[in-house]
């Protein structure tokens, strides 16, 4: 009997401590959020960053990253996702990323962490008197129940953890540019 408790207890313990994941999205028990996914891409690891640093630099949100030992490190310029809600496109606000891309022979592993939104200016005018925010907010603060190690499970919350999934794949999925003769 004691036996059985000890393997219930050990089973409840691995399943608390475990991490959540939805849509490339990890949730870290220290409740931050990463995303992370690894991509296949034939070559060894030089050609592979040979290939991504051309692709990488021609984008706007991943042309500040450095490579070093095998990786692609640094931080994202400023840009913004278009998340849908019903039929209707709703903006988040600007938002940066610290990006990391690990290179492997025939595949690159990117990781993004610290993923926050940029303070929105603006104000509440109270009779003569503004009232200003500048307070910026993770990721994680909009995702993350406040008392529980999960993910929100509400309708927006999942539109919002599935436009950045959708946008973050757009933009490290791999495209050869094609050459023109022009």
């Amino acid at each position: 009997m004691k036996a059985i408790f000890v393997g219930l207890f050990i089973l409840f313990a691995i399943n608390a401590l475990g991490q959540e994941k939805t849509n490339n999205f990890i949730l870290n028990n220290d409740k931050t959020v990463s995303w992370q996914k690894v991509y296949p891409l034939d070559g060894s690891i030089e050609e592979l960053k040979n290939k991504l640093d051309v692709f990488f630099k021609n984008q706007k949100f991943t042309s500040n990253l450095e490579y070093l030992d095998s990786s692609f490190i640094g931080n994202s310029n400023r840009t913004n996702v278009a998340i849908q809600r019903g039929n209707r496109f709703v903006n988040s606000g600007d938002f940066t990323c610290y990006i990391k891309i690990e290179l492997k022979e025939n595949k690159y592993r990117v990781t993004i962490k610290n993923i926050v939104f940029e303070p929105v200016s603006g104000g509440i005018n109270t009779g003569g008197i503004i009232l200003t925010s500048n307070v910026s907010y993770s990721f994680g603060d909009y995702t993350v129940k406040n008392n529980k190690n999960e993910f929100r499970k509400n309708k927006p919350i999942q539109d919002m953890i599935t436009s950045f999934n959708n946008d973050f794949d757009k933009y490290f999925s791999y495209t050869e540019t094609e050459k023109s003769d022009w």
